[in-house]
């Protein structure tokens, strides 16, 4: 990753300033933790890739589909 603000000289970011970083989280959104079995994550983020779709976006549909259901 380039540094863009780093005056006239770009220069690459190394791992513990890229996690350093803020996270920009998008407007109206929130971030969510939960723990979930290693394999089932690498499955899902298979699928989701193999679909073009981001693992949030999935998760959203997944659980306004269980609210209907279950409110």
């Amino acid at each position: 990753m380039v540094d863009k603000n780093a005056g006239g000289d770009a220069r690459i970011l190394d791992i513990a300033q890229i996690e350093k970083m803020p996270k920009k989280i998008p407007e109206g959104m929130t971030e969510l933790s939960v723990y979930i079995d290693k394999d089932v994550k690498l499955r899902f983020k298979v699928a989701c890739t193999k679909q073009a779709k981001s693992m949030g976006e999935v998760v959203n549909t997944l659980l306004k589909e269980w609210l209907q259901t279950n409110e």
